[in-house]
């Protein structure tokens, strides 16, 4: 497939055929040949005819290219001074140099109907050396999607620097066009026919190309980073997030279907929604992308032809799996019924008893908790009621003890200052003696007692 497949070709306006009747510098209204303000953006498969009225490129984006006309590259070699008929010359090979590149038919009547145009604007040696580099261009333009993108980019800037060197050599009055004819042509190329490889890598795979990596891609084919690339972007990776669920989906639905009635209804169900989800991604985003909607209806179309071959693949698979018989599928169907309700009978039934013993379990606790609390308050009542009973026995004791009259110790004599020696202490007479020793020995007997 061509990288400018995305071109549709229209008749040129009849007021542009006068001006090519002739090779030559005819001139045209300062309004269509104005100097380019930006550079153009990359291709987003407009079908406009001409390149009078856009920034720089052919076909694709000659509605919306960012600015500028077709004389893209132009002030870069004309100066301010350049005199009108030179811009006109310059527009009128720059156009043919388009049509004869990316839009011809053949190599050999592009460049035919490039050669009066050449000659009439340069020296034989430049126009040489200018044919022979269309003619490369023409190749390149149209196998470069088979190439990596660094590979393209650094084959454009071969060819174009060689054309320069080649075109240097010569000193003629015409070495300002030639180099804005360069110019132009190399930002063509690279800003309007290789990024186009992008969309193209993605088709060529069958949208198979994960969806979180389309901006690597596009910085591959070196996109600007502008609102366009942002809806493209959008555009893209729904896109291929879609056609990725369509096989899933399918894949799913034919393995694990039960019968080919179900997997048909599912599969369905599934192309109506990639059919539902293009729809509604290009209303988003299309219009802002490719205002002449011909990116959206291109990639309606690829995607199409994707839902296409899956569906022949389903039906394949279909055909090729063995299908149990209906009554079959129907006797599996109760059989699988009565399992469940089975199986679901066990799972209850189960359930009870587990709840049950949780419930056994759970009263058995409390009643060991309850047992052990009142053996413990048993206990402690016990040890209550023996401490209150020694310290009866200990009141007792005391009692027995304060009523007890005291002892005498055996008579001894004292010392007692303020007595005289002769005299004695009036207690001093001991009780033992004489009459009274006999009842004060079984007092002490009876106070030892009472201690013990």
């Amino acid at each position: 497939m061509p990288e400018h497949h995305f071109i549709k070709q229209q008749p040129h306006p009849p007021w542009e055929d006068s001006h090519r009747a002739m090779p030559g510098p005819p001139a045209r209204p300062p309004s269509e040949s104005p100097p380019i303000s930006s550079p153009p953006s990359p291709p987003s498969s407009s079908p406009s005819g001409r390149r009078g009225s856009n920034g720089g490129g052919a076909g694709p984006d000659a509605s919306h290219g960012g600015g500028g006309s077709s004389t893209a590259g132009s002030d870069v070699a004309l100066d301010a001074g350049a005199t009108s008929r030179a811009r006109a010359a310059f527009s009128v090979v720059y156009d043919e140099t388009i049509d004869a590149v990316f839009k011809a038919d053949s190599k050999a009547a592009g460049l035919a109907k490039l050669r009066p145009y050449l000659d009439a604007n340069m020296s034989k040696e430049s126009a040489d050396a200018f044919q022979e580099c269309c003619g490369k261009l023409f190749v390149l333009s149209r196998v470069h999607t088979s190439m990596a993108p660094e590979v393209s980019f650094a084959k454009v800037q071969e060819i174009t620097d060689a054309l320069s060197r080649a075109c240097s050599m010569a000193s003629h009055a015409a070495a300002p066009l030639v180099a804005g004819l360069v110019t132009g042509l190399k930002r063509f190329v690279e800003q309007r026919i290789l990024p186009n490889g992008a969309l193209d890598h993605i088709t060529k795979q069958g949208f198979r190309l994960p969806a979180n990596e389309v901006g690597a891609l596009l910085d591959r084919y070196r996109w600007p980073h502008d609102a366009k690339r942002t809806q493209v972007l959008h555009i893209l990776r729904k896109t291929l997030e879609a056609v990725a669920e369509l096989r899933t989906t399918s894949d799913a639905a034919v393995r694990g279907s039960e019968s080919i009635e179900e997997a048909r209804l599912i599969l369905n169900h599934s192309h109506e929604r990639l059919v539902r989800t293009m729809e509604s991604v290009l209303d988003e985003h299309a219009t802002r992308a490719d205002p002449t909607l011909v990116l959206g209806q291109s990639l309606f179309v690829a995607v199409s032809r994707v839902a296409q071959v899956q569906e022949q693949e389903n039906v394949h698979r279909l055909q090729s799996r063995s299908w149990p018989p209906l009554h079959s599928r129907v006797q599996t169907v109760f059989a699988e019924a009565e399992a469940r309700a089975k199986a679901a009978v066990k799972a209850e039934a189960k359930a009870k008893a587990k709840v049950a013993e949780e419930v056994a379990m759970a009263t058995a606790k409390a009643a060991a908790e309850a047992e052990a609390a009142t053996v413990a308050e048993t206990a402690k009542e016990a040890a209550k009621e023996a401490a209150e009973e020694a310290n009866r026995e200990r009141l007792e004791r005391y009692k027995v003890h304060e009523q007890v009259p005291p002892i005498c110790p055996p008579c001894l004599p004292h010392s007692n200052p303020h007595l005289k020696p002769t005299q004695s202490h009036p207690h001093s007479m001991c009780a033992g003696r004489g009459g009274g020793g006999k009842g004060g020995g079984d007092e002490s007997q009876a106070l030892a007692q009472a201690l013990a």
